[in-house]
């Protein structure tokens, strides 16, 4: 103990947290800014479409000017 002179020693094992997978965050980002990029087109975004295969088109189509402009 501190009060009877001793050394105190810190026992901190550092790990990282088992949740935390590289592979994973990078995907995950990737992910992450191909959504935000297809919120940039207006109409993606709102939703003006009512049914699903024309906003299925409308993403489609949003998704090819993405590709092409790589």
């Amino acid at each position: 103990m501190l009060a009877d002179g001793g050394e105190a020693i810190a026992d901190l094992a550092v790990r990282s947290p088992r949740w935390f997978r590289p592979g994973a965050q990078s995907r995950r980002n990737e992910l992450e800014g191909t959504v935000n990029a297809l919120k940039a087109f207006r109409a993606g975004a709102t939703r003006y479409d009512k049914r699903a295969f024309v906003f299925h088109g409308t993403v489609t189509v949003a998704a090819i000017r993405l590709w092409i402009r790589q």
